[in-house]
């Protein structure tokens, strides 16, 4: 049974966006078709979920949160793989 925040026919486009996905990537016949169409369905999906700042210092807040949790792990695995 769904949680009442959950949005069905979200949860039901990243499902067939998945499967697509799958379906794309073990090379199948209609692999360049689903190429031209996958990403985007994905992009139009996490636009549903974007907050809009309310001011500048939601921002920079915005930015901060969002470097600490994508760049450092980036930064880290970059130097192990420099090394590696």
């Amino acid at each position: 049974m769904p949680s009442e925040n959950r949005v069905v026919w979200i949860d039901l486009l990243k499902f067939f966006g998945l499967l697509f996905v799958i379906l794309g990537h073990i090379n199948s016949p209609a692999s360049q078709f689903i190429y031209s169409w996958h990403m985007p369905l994905f992009f139009f999906i996490s636009g549903f979920f974007v907050r809009n700042p309310s001011s500048f210092g939601d921002v920079i807040k915005f930015i901060k949160n969002d470097f600490n949790r994508l760049m450092v792990p980036y930064f880290f695995f970059s130097v192990v793989g420099l090394f590696a």
